[in-house]
């Protein structure tokens, strides 16, 4: 059986997921979507919205257990009402998690991330896409008008965010997390 990285990239507007396979090299195992609320709720709600997808959709699949769960850092509490309603998902994300599996994400330098997947720490959006398309052979979608980037629903982004988190966490930690795995542990 296989373990898994769970890269998340996590907002109040969407949340991008990638299961990434330890064993990528050899398996070339990736799954990745996101999990989209519904508009015109509160933040709590949203939150609630994303942790019961992530029940229903990834911690419940026992044919790819969870070996670790990589994550943007997130900014503080303080700040625009955005930032702080974003860092309260990303805590309630990290706490639920912990709770159902165990596991603290592992937090990652968002300049990191953008330097290790895309190779520029200053890529944007449409950079990480090109290079999750060109690593994985993927076609995620960078829409080409300003409305349409907002649309959470047409719009690649945050998977694209998700698997270069992963990603990020495999080439960092993957030496490791495999020679733990193979003593029978877990990340954490």
């Amino acid at each position: 059986m296989n373990a898994y990285i769970l890269g998340l990239d996590v907002s109040t507007t969407c949340c991008g997921w990638a299961l990434l396979s330890v064993d990528y090299d050899s398996d070339h195992s990736l799954h990745f979507g996101k999990i989209i609320p519904p508009k015109k709720q509160s933040w709590l709600h949203r939150a609630d919205h994303i942790l019961t997808a992530l029940d229903t959709h990834l911690l419940n699949w026992p044919d790819k257990p969870i070996a670790a769960i990589a994550m943007e850092q997130l900014n503080s509490f303080t700040g625009a009402p955005t930032t702080r309603a974003l860092a309260g998902v990303g805590a309630l994300v990290q706490f639920h998690l912990f709770k159902k599996i165990g596991l603290e994400a592992i937090e990652l330098h968002t300049t990191t991330v953008k330097k290790t997947f895309s190779g520029s720490g200053a890529a944007k959006k449409m950079h990480m896409i090109a290079a999750a398309n060109k690593r994985f052979g993927l076609r995620l979608c960078w829409p080409p008008t300003e409305k349409e980037q907002r649309n959470k629903w047409v719009n690649d982004e945050d998977i694209a965010d998700a698997i270069g988190v992963a990603w990020t966490l495999y080439t960092e930690a993957g030496d490791s997390l495999r020679n733990a795995l193979k003593g029978g542990h877990r990340a954490g």
